[in-house]
């Protein structure tokens, strides 16, 4: 109709709040963690990882949409297939887990003076 106003509700960080949903899963990190190793095809994580087939489709559709993923067709034993990959964003998210879980480690008193050294 003529006259009749419609809005659009822009999401503020939407990116960044579907990262955080889907980093909420263990399966998630663990599957980062795999495909950091090196690049695979469907079949090669799903027997490297104990989740559910759908559940697994999911997370990588996700993770591909997010660009943290990179999904490539190619030809295996006569067969199209895709292989996954971590981009550079998703190399980026692994080694801030990677950061944070060696800073967590490290005693409390450690830490700062771990940031004191840091600033010198």
């Amino acid at each position: 109709m003529q006259g009749e106003n419609k809005s659009v509700t822009i999401i503020p960080y939407s990116h960044s709040t579907q990262l955080c949903k889907n980093l909420g899963s263990n399966n998630i990190i663990h599957l980062l963690f795999l495909l950091s190793e090196k690049p695979m095809r469907y079949t090669e994580i799903i027997s490297n990882i104990d989740i559910p087939k759908t559940t697994l489709t999911i997370h990588l559709n996700s993770l591909v949409d997010l660009q943290i993923l990179n999904k490539q067709k190619t030809m295996f034993r006569g067969r199209e297939t895709h292989l996954y990959s971590v981009t550079k964003i998703g190399m980026n998210i692994i080694n801030s887990f990677k950061r944070f879980e060696r800073i967590s480690s490290i005693d409390v008193t450690q830490q700062k003076i771990l940031r004191i050294d840091t600033k010198y």
